[in-house]
């Protein structure tokens, strides 16, 4: 089977998708904003994985998140890859809320830990150190740009609770549908 490019990660409920990028509109001008549908946190990037591995891959990641808290996030701040003056890619910035912290850690080791029983070895700068957790909104039209005036201060607002962790496939060929879910795996609500 040819190789896939996936990764793992939680989807942003569509509602809230909806409106953070009506939060942001004014300050996307001038590049290719993400579908509302293809809003989502990565939690580990796997890069290609042969599709006949696939089956060892969700059976590997339902064992390590059996049981584990879904944690609270919500939205604070915005910033860009690799920085504002040579933006590529602008996010809005993740965070737990106070009283579920540690949660998204866990799922993002948990995460890690099942692809690298597998032989997963992340490259260099990927899924070593903690993760800089962000929704990715748009992209440059092209070459790194300057930040749209505003972008950096601006405050989308949202929260809500990762109930599951998705198996994605990026599909960049196919920009009407971005990214194929494969997978869930339900994550336990929890209060407080």
């Amino acid at each position: 089977m040819a190789d896939v490019r996936l990764f793992l990660g939680f989807r942003v409920p569509l509602d809230l998708a909806e409106n953070v990028l009506d939060q942001l509109g004014g300050v996307l001008e001038g590049t290719r904003v993400y579908a509302p549908g293809d809003l989502h946190v990565t939690l580990a990037f796997l890069g290609a994985w042969s599709g006949d591995r696939i089956a060892d891959l969700k059976g590997a990641v339902q064992e390590e998140l059996r049981g584990l808290p879904a944690p609270d996030l919500h939205l604070n701040g915005t910033g860009a890859f690799p920085d504002s003056s040579s933006a590529r890619a602008l996010w809005a910035r993740v965070e737990e809320a106070d009283g579920t912290y540690g949660r998204l850690e866990a799922v993002v080791e948990r995460c890690r830990q099942a692809a690298r029983c597998l032989g997963w070895r992340p490259k260099r700068g990927e899924g070593r150190g903690p993760l800089r957790a962000h929704v990715t909104v748009a992209r440059s039209g092209g070459l790194a740009a300057p930040l749209t005036p505003g972008f950096e201060v601006a405050q989308p607002r949202g929260a809500w609770i990762a109930q599951d962790v998705a198996l994605f496939e990026s599909t960049p060929d196919h920009p009407e549908q971005r990214y194929v879910v494969h997978a869930t795996w339900p994550l336990v609500v929890r209060p407080g």
